[in-house]
């Protein structure tokens, strides 16, 4: 299987040579709302990457699942040096509980939090054997891997408009790929299949929790979007899988969208080839980009 990361080189952030809690963003970590701040998917993707590292040593990660991921967005991230301190609040038989801080240092003297996210791992066992009720299979057409990773264009914040990620949307069951690789901003439920472009860490392809957790911000465009665009920032992510996705398209569909007096609230299924993984659920304020 051919993987758009084998052609694409280029990453949101990298280490600092002689701090590795340090990630220096790149342009292509730019988010659509201000020139000098980071898009929500690189802060959420760096907080689920740096959680993984973690549990990796302390745990068999394996026999364990990430199974929910809340970001809080305190603040504006820009475009500077992220500083990245963790905690680990549990550490039980069943549950690994840890905060990761996400700091910058402007001034140089005294650092000042931005985001921090909490993350919870819990021990996979056997399910029950009694039957559940759960939502119908999502009989949407899983789009080929073998489509050609676009290397220009496409969903991209950089100046050097290198493409962030791949979109197929979906129009009455099927899949439509279109040529600008926008979300279809249709009234009504939107659905989607998004393939990851970039790696988060130069120089490491990332793991399929990293690439979940970078989707997860898409509840706020998705859901809170109107037809004529996006008016609401979101101020938190919160991410609830019961398993990692499995190959490099992850499917996306409105689950939930209300606002009022400026405050929006949305919601997201998300898929793989094989059907339901998890929810992403958002908070948003109305605003309007800086130009």
């Amino acid at each position: 299987m051919t993987d758009c990361y084998d052609k694409v080189s280029h990453s949101f952030f990298r280490k600092d040579f002689g701090d590795s809690s340090i990630y220096h963003p790149t342009i292509h970590s730019k988010g659509p709302w201000a020139a000098d701040m980071l898009h929500g998917r690189v802060v959420s993707g760096l907080i689920s990457y740096v959680a993984e590292q973690n549990l990796k040593g302390r745990i068999n990660i394996s026999g364990w699942q990430v199974s929910r991921i809340t970001v809080d967005m305190f603040r504006a991230a820009p475009m500077l040096p992220l500083y990245v301190d963790v905690n680990y609040l549990r550490t039980g038989r069943r549950i690994q509980v840890l905060e990761v801080e996400i700091n910058i240092n402007p001034n140089g003297n005294e650092k000042v939090l931005v985001a921090k996210g909490t993350v919870i791992a819990l021990k996979k066992n056997m399910d029950p054997v009694e039957k559940v009720w759960s939502p119908d299979v999502w009989d949407v057409e899983y789009p080929k891997d073998s489509i050609i990773c676009a290397t220009e264009g496409g969903s991209s914040s950089s100046s050097d408009k290198v493409p962030i990620w791949d979109t197929v949307n979906i129009t009455d069951g099927k899949n439509e790929y279109s040529s600008d690789n926008r979300i279809i901003r249709n009234f009504g439920v939107r659905r989607a299949w998004i393939r990851e472009k970039m790696n988060l860490v130069a120089g490491e392809s990332p793991s399929q929790l990293v690439r979940v957790a970078q989707v997860a911000d898409i509840a706020n465009p998705l859901a809170n979007s109107s037809e004529y665009g996006l008016r609401y920032i979101n101020a938190d992510i919160t991410l609830y899988l019961n398993r990692d996705p499995i190959g490099q398209w992850i499917g996306v569909e409105t689950l939930q969208h209300g606002s009022t007096d400026g405050i929006a609230l949305g919601a997201i299924n998300i898929y793989d080839q094989e059907g339901l993984v998890g929810i992403s659920t958002v908070s948003g304020l109305a605003q309007l980009p800086s130009t």
